[in-house]
């Protein structure tokens, strides 16, 4: 006897075309962006380039703040006011004891930024963090401008350190959301550059007041901390927001206007705003799909935690090379024998070789990739300690 066909229906469920046409939305976003040029990124997306430096400013004025307080004890008005210990040449010093609570002071605050910024960002956007990390900055700047003696300058730099941390995070996730595959090397490598030319802009700053010898030699250095933040509020306001925070909160329409507002279109390149939403709404949705389940512990638990080394030694590399004592080089250079003139002119010519090597990393990482390039500098930095202690 024949059985009797089935009369089973398949149901397709209703928002199973939309989800497909998405999925073909995303594929073909992440296909154009992959195959973009970087001449024709930098045609298409002029405005996310513009708004990226913008965010970086941060770090240029982070890196002058934090390059002045180590510079200034080489000043005789400076060591004079704040100094706790007799000198036995004449005068004041601030003894290797605070200078040292003072670095690490800084340090912590930093640390605690930046784990806030994680949860601040996350709550309400890279835009209001900027702004409110900005306005945070110039209420502390208040402290050190006005200290009275080292204990007001030691709790200045840890407050201060607050939004140094935020700022070190946010202008990076910033620049990396904001612009396509083919520029975020340029863009991230670039925050690296903002650090030495705001040390760069400190250095000269210090060299030009080093002659006046009274409060405002090293007052005025610290009034100029204050010339920053409005400019960074300002195009903070106009800059969009991280169209992949937008999606991560559900506004997907106002990522879209994110989008738009990051891009000038070009005839000859393709470009669909509502593809680049899916494509970021995909990848989001993969990543939850991905860390479901997972906590903090998985990045020391087998593959992960390779992943976990290579990271952390990475990031340590940059502390281990010596760069923290760059903000002591004018006290050893002059308890090397040079006079301060000498001195804070040597630290201009330090800062600038520095803002050189950036550059030319750019060139360099784009011919020989990151991992060759770091494994000969580390190579280099040994020989150059070693030659050093000859």
């Amino acid at each position: 006897m024949a059985s009797k066909p089935s009369s089973k229906v398949n149901h397709i469920p209703a928002d199973e075309p939309k989800r497909q046409a998405h999925n073909a939305e995303a594929s073909a976003a992440t296909a154009l962006e992959h195959e973009l040029t970087f001449r024709d990124a930098v045609r298409l997306y002029p405005k996310a380039i513009g708004f990226s430096l913008l965010f970086s400013m941060a770090i240029i004025m982070e890196g002058y703040d934090m390059a002045l307080i180590g510079s200034f004890y080489g000043y005789e008005s400076f060591r004079n006011k704040y100094g706790n210990q007799p000198d036995p040449d004449g005068g004041m010093v601030i003894s290797a004891d605070w200078q040292t609570y003072i670095q690490v002071g800084g340090m912590c605050g930093q640390i605690f930024g930046l784990y806030l910024n994680g949860w601040v960002s996350d709550a309400i956007g890279y835009k209001k963090t900027m702004i409110l990390a900005q306005i945070i900055m110039v209420a502390f700047t208040f402290i050190v401008f006005f200290a009275k003696n080292i204990e007001m300058i030691l709790a200045g730099q840890i407050l201060m350190g607050i939004p140094w941390g935020v700022f070190q995070t946010l202008t990076l996730a910033y620049a990396s959301d904001i612009a396509p595959v083919v520029l975020r090397p340029y863009l991230t490598a670039y925050v690296n550059l903002c650090w030495v030319i705001g040390q760069l802009i400190s250095a000269g700053v210090l060299r030009g007041f080093l002659n006046l010898d009274n409060q405002w030699s090293y007052r005025v250095p610290f009034a100029l901390q204050w010339m920053w933040p409005p400019f960074i509020i300002l195009g903070t306001i106009f800059a969009p927001e991280s169209p992949w925070w937008l999606v991560r909160m559900g506004r997907h329409e106002d990522a879209k206007k994110a989008i738009l507002g990051l891009v000038t279109p070009q005839p000859d390149l393709k470009f669909d705003a509502d593809a680049q939403v899916s494509m970021i709404h995909e990848t989001n949705e993969l990543e939850k799909a991905t860390s479901a389940g997972t906590n903090y512990w998985h990045c020391f638990m087998r593959a992960d935690l390779r992943r976990t080394e290579i990271a952390s030694i990475t990031y340590v590399a940059q502390a281990m090379c010596g760069s923290v004592l760059m903000g002591y080089s004018v006290q050893f250079y002059e308890r090397a024998g040079l006079s301060s003139n000498s001195a804070f002119t040597l630290n201009i010519v330090q800062y600038s070789v520095g803002a050189i090597g950036v550059i030319l990393s750019w060139f360099l990482m784009a011919r020989y990739g990151r991992r060759a390039l770091d494994s000969i500098n580390t190579i280099e930095g040994e020989n150059d300690c070693i030659g050093a202690q000859l």
